[in-house]
């Protein structure tokens, strides 16, 4: 008797160390907090509208808000936030414990292991799947968000062109080249190394990135595709001391992508870039 008594002790603290947690086949922690067993769940390709918290174990909050995504087969194994998607239902919430250094370095893809965040710890998920899309459903929607993006952008650029009373003409791709100071001797042509400096703004002014700043001039292969389009566009032709403006819209930069935490999507770029030194394929 006492043998028994015992067992359902440790069986008692054991659900209580989970607070309910269940384990899914594929390593995956989870319970639901509402649950809608009757209705559609989602399948690989579909889209997904959710709202998602995650924090660290000590709840420090890592993200929180709403957004779309397609669902894809899982990053890592041993339990991963597809995993958890792929196991609700639409209208479901629930939460997830998923292992801290495999959604970093699997499902975020991060560069460096953020230092407060202990590599052994669990995430705390919490996701509701307000809504599933279809793949044609999905694509549809893209088209329209991609198109309000490009109007958007197109009306910041003309108030910006307007706001600078620029009078030059936009190249046959749409960017434009504006002189700040002449060069002289060759120009650049494909197959040239070039060293130059640069400063990156935004259409506000905002500089994000700088090699004059760093002290750092920047080289490249001009027509190696080492470059965004527009400064293989706006490069070419320049001569040494040479230095322009170039203001370059989205499709000949960062397109509808943009750079994470950097460079938002359909957004325009302002570069300032003074050519220091052309090196020929003969020299």
């Amino acid at each position: 008797m006492k043998k028994i008594i015992y067992l359902l002790l440790l069986v008692g603290l054991f659900a209580c160390n989970n607070n309910g947690f269940k384990e899914h086949e594929s390593g995956l922690q989870y319970r639901f907090i509402e649950e809608n067993p009757t209705a559609q769940r989602p399948k690989i390709g579909d889209g997904l509208v959710i709202y998602l918290k995650y924090t660290t174990e000590n709840d420090s909050v890592l993200y929180n808000g709403s957004f779309r995504l397609k669902l894809t087969e899982p990053s890592h194994k041993g339990g991963s936030i597809e995993d958890a998607f792929g196991l609700m239902h639409k209208g479901d919430s629930a939460e997830f414990l998923i292992d801290a250094k495999s959604f970093i370095r699997n499902t975020v893809q991060a560069d460096k292991f953020p230092e407060f965040i202990e590599k052994s710890s669990k995430l705390k998920f919490y996701v509701r799947l307000n809504d599933i899309l279809s793949p044609e459903q999905m694509e549809k929607m893209q088209e329209q968000l991609d198109a309000q993006g490009k109007a958007a952008e197109t009306m910041l650029l003309d108030d910006y062109i307007e706001k600078n009373e620029i009078k030059q003409t936009p190249t046959e791709s749409g960017m434009f080249i504006i002189p700040m100071k002449p060069g002289n001797g060759k120009a650049a042509s494909s197959k040239d190394s070039l060293i130059v400096h640069y400063t990156g703004m935004f259409l506000d002014g905002t500089i994000f990135d700088s090699s004059v700043k760093r002290n750092e001039p920047f080289g490249f292969v001009l027509g190696a595709n080492q470059v965004i389009k527009g400064w293989e566009e706006g490069c070419t032709g320049l001569k040494k001391g040479e230095k322009v403006r170039f203001i370059i819209p989205s499709g000949l930069a960062y397109g509808k992508k943009g750079v994470p935490d950097l460079i938002e999507p359909f957004t325009t770029l302002v570069f300032d870039v003074e050519l220091l030194e052309i090196r020929s394929e003969s020299n």
